[in-house]
């Protein structure tokens, strides 16, 4: 995608400033890395605007291919995913982790670029802020996992897709605001980090690891 009309794919950069890295300064929107002879296909759902399909060999060796493009206007994406926060306890606490929470979302759409439900998945995940310590060796700067914060719900945490497998469509997600966690962090895009690894946890993508920070302390989560 041809956000800013120079003719060319701009590399990901903070271009505005802003200390994230927005949508509109991502111009690579879907890609294939499989090289073989099978047929592929990318599906994306874009906005009216200018946009580039660019075919790639190996090792600049010839190869025959064929490309076909099909576009299906439509106002809403029929196969959109989409991640949303809500805020059970208010906001009051959170105001500030809001854009980086926003931004962390942005970057799983980005990945999951179509629903297997056969239709729109929306994935729900409460907030919550919560004071979980924070020694000298570090801590835990959030938590989050697929279903309800009361481990007695009843209510329904998932959908079985087209495949058979489960898809998430809540979760829960604790912010630290212990104030060491919160000094902790060195930049905007660290809080960003945090959260995109955590909303994998809700996905069930991602696993629990530890690092060090640049003050060489332990975080664990």
């Amino acid at each position: 995608a041809d956000y800013n009309n120079d003719g060319q794919i701009n590399p990901v950069e903070d271009r505005n400033g802003n200390q994230f890295v927005d949508d509109q300064e991502i111009e690579v929107l879907g890609w294939l890395p499989e090289r073989n002879t099978n047929n592929e296909s990318i599906r994306a759902f874009v906005q009216p605007g200018t946009y580039y399909l660019e075919v790639d060999s190996v090792d600049q060796q010839a190869t025959n291919y064929t490309v076909d493009t099909t576009f299906n206007p439509s106002v809403t994406d029929p196969l959109a995913f989409d991640i949303q926060f809500n805020y059970p306890n208010g906001e009051a606490g959170l105001e500030a982790f809001k854009t980086g929470l926003k931004q962390a979302a942005e970057t799983w759409e980005r990945v999951i670029s179509y629903s297997s439900l056969g239709k729109p998945h929306t994935l729900e995940i409460d907030v919550y802020p919560r004071d979980l310590g924070f020694g000298e060796n570090g801590g835990v700067l959030a938590n989050a996992a697929a279903g309800f914060d009361d481990p007695n719900s009843k209510m329904v945490w998932h959908e079985i897709d087209l495949q058979g497998k489960i898809m998430p469509i809540h979760g829960k997600a604790r912010i630290n605001i212990n104030p060491a966690a919160l000094n902790s962090y060195k930049t905007p895009q660290d809080f960003q980090v945090t959260m995109t690894h955590e909303l994998g946890h809700v996905l069930g993508l991602v696993e629990t690891f530890s690092f060090q920070n640049q003050e060489n302390k332990l975080i664990i989560t």
